[in-house]
């Protein structure tokens, strides 16, 4: 995470820094990425960066956090009233929420489809092994909201299956990104619907 020294530069500075390197992570995974053209961009000196950030990696898992962040506000509204929506309907709504961000934030997003591309670089395990708790959490949250509503079958294991959505949702958003890429959104929400209805018939409660 970021030395206060970044948190105490003005607001302009700061958000210079930031979208620099928003340009950087979004148009280079984070191997190829650099800090001097970061540096370069930001027009800062580079031994300024090392006073704000440790290393390239911690610059880099301040904007997953940062994303992590925004990509929760699109999710909230949907969660506010859980009780009141079909176990299915729920999710197609979280995933159409992914969706939604990914439309709104296209270079958050291509961070992130970098991210999961790189599935086998170290920073990758790091990340995920950081966030993946509170998203596993989510859907079994949800996942138990289905049961009880009579939406899900009783008998599932409740830590695979939420581990399954959540590497669903993960996957999808690699989708969501070639797509948007060629302009085939509708594709995106048929996607979406194939995965919902192929849920029904293994989880759904007959």
């Amino acid at each position: 995470m970021p030395k206060d020294t970044f948190y105490n530069l003005a607001e302009e500075k700061r958000m210079k820094i930031y979208g620099a390197a928003l340009d950087e992570f979004s148009n280079h995974p984070f191997k190829q990425a650099s800090v001097n053209r970061i540096v370069k961009n930001a027009g800062i000196a580079k031994g300024s960066f090392y006073q704000y950030f440790k290393d390239k990696k911690d610059l880099y898992k301040y904007l997953i956090d940062e994303i992590y962040k925004k990509k929760i506000t699109y999710l909230t509204p949907t969660m506010k009233n859980p009780f009141d929506m079909n176990f299915f309907d729920l999710l197609r709504d979280i995933y159409a929420s992914g969706l939604k961000f990914a439309k709104d934030n296209p270079q958050l997003a291509k961070i992130g489809y970098h991210m999961l591309r790189d599935s086998g670089q170290e920073v990758f395990n790091e990340v995920i092994d950081e966030k993946k708790g509170e998203g596993i959490q989510i859907y079994k949250q949800i996942l138990e909201l289905g049961i009880k509503r009579g939406d899900i079958r009783s008998d599932i294991n409740l830590d695979m299956s939420a581990y399954f959505l959540f590497q669903l949702g993960n996957s999808l958003s690699n989708d969501f990104i070639e797509f948007f890429d060629t302009g085939e959104e509708k594709q995106v929400f048929n996607l979406v619907e194939g995965m919902i209805e192929m849920l029904k018939s293994g989880i759904g409660k007959k």
